[in-house]
């Protein structure tokens, strides 16, 4: 059962390489659905699951990256990829009351879906820790994106209308939060070029370029 995992940077343009991805490869895309999935597991409201997902950041942060999601898929309409579905049949009832999400139970389900995932096959899942929870499948290509700090910020401030230093400092939090997630959870190093198989540098190679190395590294997993 074929799967990318994506690790990114914010800033780094992988919202729409992945997008070309999914195109190429007829892939679906598990991104933000996993919110909502999780919600109907533990029986809360998705407001209180984006509160503990590691890609829900606060503060000014989270507004660009929530205004960048919506911007990415604007520019990714045109592309006609799955739209991630759940086989609900023997599901509990969704009418019984919602409870409390502690960050553990959280971190159980997120595993739990990622693997449901990987038994469907055919995804890319971005984010959320799935170059560790799937380490060890033979049949997922575990992709980095990255971009130095500098271009990173140049891109976020253009986009949004900051000031440099301001971007500058915030997608520096945000590398320092995704990082401790990695390491708080699965004591790796979110940077080390071990933890994948490709290592994208959106800083000397376009979006069509990383898009074409991804997908050729699917086909050849797969052989």
């Amino acid at each position: 059962m074929l799967i990318v995992t994506v690790s990114r940077q914010f800033g780094s343009h992988a919202d729409p390489i992945v997008q070309m991805v999914a195109k190429k490869l007829r892939f679906e895309i598990l991104d933000k659905d996993l919110i909502r999935e999780i919600a109907r597991r533990a029986k809360v409201d998705e407001g209180a699951v984006k509160e503990l997902d590691e890609e829900e950041e606060t503060g000014l942060i989270g507004f660009m990256s929530r205004w960048m999601d919506s911007e990415a898929l604007a520019r990714g309409a045109a592309f006609e990829t799955g739209v991630f579905s759940w086989d609900l049949a023997g599901q509990e009832n969704s009418d019984e009351e919602h409870h409390v999400l502690d960050r553990v139970e959280y971190h159980r389900i997120v595993e739990d879906v990622i693997r449901a995932v990987h038994g469907r096959g055919k995804a890319v899942i971005m984010g959320r820790g799935g170059v560790m929870v799937l380490k060890e499948y033979p049949d997922v290509l575990r992709v980095r994106i990255t971009a130095s700090v500098e271009s990173r910020a140049e891109r976020v401030a253009e986009l949004m209308k900051l000031d440099y230093r301001t971007a500058f400092r915030e997608v520096e939090a945000s590398d320092r939060r995704r990082a401790a997630f990695l390491r708080r959870w699965y004591q790796v190093e979110w940077t080390d070029p071990a933890l994948y198989h490709l290592m994208i540098n959106t800083d000397v190679a376009s979006e069509e370029l990383a898009a074409a190395v991804i997908v050729a590294g699917t086909k050849e997993l797969s052989r």
